[in-house]
């Protein structure tokens, strides 16, 4: 996920401590998952947010061949 997202190797321990709950991306339909996708947690770091351009509670999306 780390490389996916592009986040810089000094907040790698930050992501795995803040362990954000990944959720499925099923559409609509329900049918299947499309990718993935977690909110930014309100613990983040102000300097995680500025360097990713994220704010507290954004939705984040990732591929769905992130955990394949």
């Amino acid at each position: 996920m780390n490389d996916e997202l592009g986040i810089p190797h000094e907040f790698e321990w930050e992501m795995a401590l803040l362990a954000p709950e990944i959720h499925e991306n099923t559409g609509s339909s329900d049918q299947g998952c499309y990718g993935y996708f977690f909110y930014v947690p309100e613990e983040a770091s102000k300097e995680l947010l500025a360097a990713m351009n994220w704010s507290k509670n954004q939705c984040i999306y990732l591929s769905v061949n992130t955990y394949d």
